[in-house]
């Protein structure tokens, strides 16, 4: 039997109003989707659930400050940026120490399940 999805929410990821939804797979497990950035995220708990719903009703009120505040618009926005560029720092020196780490030759290759395996390259 198919369940239909609770009522819409304010998306947790990307802070889209009324996108994301509670909803059921087949085997009527819970989880989050939302329909604006793509999130799939199954809840495995009651308190996970819980979380949710108290996360969304916050991310409502940063929404509403948000478009009543310019000033914390800005602010919200510079934040987001440096998180960003903290990551992407992040993700580059994490690639640069993989990158010194692979032995010469060495060449990825993507395995049938989508993982990327290293594996010496033989010369010819």
């Amino acid at each position: 039997m198919k369940q239909e999805p609770l009522a819409p929410f304010a998306c947790c990821v990307c802070y889209m109003p009324s996108t994301a939804s509670l909803r059921f797979d087949k085997h009527g497990n819970p989880f989050v989707s939302c329909i604006a950035c793509g999130l799939k995220m199954f809840c495995k708990s009651p308190n996970s659930i819980q979380g949710i719903f108290s996360t969304a009703r916050l991310v409502e009120a940063v929404i509403r400050q948000v478009k009543a505040d310019p000033q914390a618009r800005a602010a919200r926005e510079r934040q987001t940026q440096e998180d960003v560029r903290a990551v992407r720092v992040h993700m580059a020196t994490i690639s640069a120490t993989r990158a010194a780490d692979e032995p010469q030759g060495a060449q990825a290759q993507e395995s049938n399940h989508g993982t990327v395996r290293i594996s010496e390259v033989k010369a010819g």
